[in-house]
């Protein structure tokens, strides 16, 4: 509604009341694809860049040597910010079959070129405590190459300069 481009890709099914009412607009709809083959990879391939990409505790549950192709995926389609969580080794949950460690998950971003944003992954992490604090603990904000880095909205809506492009 406020003129954005959307584009979701949920594997659970979305038995919220978002989505149940929604469902008389006729969207969202799931979506069951494999990613990796034809027809899937095609598709996959043809997605544009996005200026956010969210990731949140999806890649603990793709079996670890699929991870580096589904990074690609993900790098492929970020072209400014990548959100991103993943379950850490031991954490509590259904269907975890490739925990991995934060260090393992920073090295895979940082060696296709996405920049980690310190100070930016550290706000994320205080104002989400609360609300998801296992998603806290485990978020890492990302920038890609030529990220918009120079403007933040401020608490007031107004726009700020960073300080530096670790902010």
């Amino acid at each position: 509604r406020a003129g954005h481009r959307v584009l979701a890709v949920e594997p659970e099914p979305m038995h919220t009341t978002t989505y149940n009412t929604s469902r008389s607009h006729g969207w969202p709809r799931q979506l069951a694809a494999d990613l990796f083959v034809d027809p899937g990879r095609e598709c996959a391939e043809a997605l544009p860049g996005f200026d956010v990409v969210y990731s949140i505790e999806v890649l603990e549950h793709i079996p670890r040597e699929l991870h580096p192709r589904a990074v690609d995926l993900i790098v492929n389609i970020t072209k400014g910010f990548l959100v991103f969580t993943a379950a850490h080794p031991g954490q509590n949950g259904t269907g975890h079959i490739a925990e991995r460690p934060r260090s393992e998950w920073m090295q895979e971003w940082r060696s296709r070129c996405l920049v980690y944003l310190n100070q930016t992954t550290n706000m994320f992490r205080r104002y989400s405590r609360e609300h998801a604090p296992t998603h806290s603990r485990n978020i890492m904000i990302f920038a890609a190459a030529g990220a918009p880095l120079g403007r933040a909205v401020d608490d007031d809506g107004s726009f700020a300069p960073f300080a530096d492009v670790d902010q």
